[in-house]
């Protein structure tokens, strides 16, 4: 009976330790809406107040893109990518995030994701696809990397791409 007992002792003490979080780095914003990683060192958050970027596993983060309240990115790539928000701001980077390009996306109505995908048959194949949605059921996309886009209506704030 003793030896149960010192195992599961020993198991809820597991249990506590592997639980722990402990704080690394502070982002100096009121709401983060999106963090994720190319690999185990480069690091993209977005929220209000712009989009930062991290090169050191999320020790330290840079402000890359200020004055916008981003809701979501994607990349196509390592390299190319596109970031949305408030106001139908679209913002494109082909340096792996490290600068940010704004589009001109024809809507003012708040985007709230988005998506990137590679080419089909249109299009130079330098190119890539990016469609966002957002408020008021926008949808807006882009067959030329965000240099044009087409305004429609869509029935959800959320969307994916999945490569079959």
């Amino acid at each position: 009976m003793k030896k149960i007992v010192f195992i599961f002792a020993i198991f809820l003490l597991s249990i506590q330790i592997l639980s722990q979080w402990s704080q690394i780095a502070v982002i100096n914003t009121p709401q983060l809406n999106t963090v994720k990683f190319f690999n185990e060192y480069i690091g993209i958050a977005v929220g209000q107040g712009g989009v930062w970027r991290t090169t050191d596993s999320g020790y330290n983060w840079t402000q890359v893109l200020s004055h916008a309240n981003i809701r979501s990115f994607a990349f196509y790539n390592l390299n190319e990518g596109a970031a949305v928000g408030d106001s139908g701001k679209v913002f494109r980077s082909t340096d792996s995030g490290i600068t940010w390009l704004q589009l001109n996306s024809g809507t003012t109505n708040n985007l709230t994701s988005v998506s990137v995908t590679p080419p089909g048959g249109i299009g130079p194949l330098s190119t890539y696809y990016i469609l966002a949605v957002g408020q008021n059921g926008i949808f807006i996309r882009s067959f030329n990397s965000g240099n044009t886009w087409s305004i429609g209506s869509a029935f959800t704030q959320d969307l994916y791409f999945i490569n079959i």
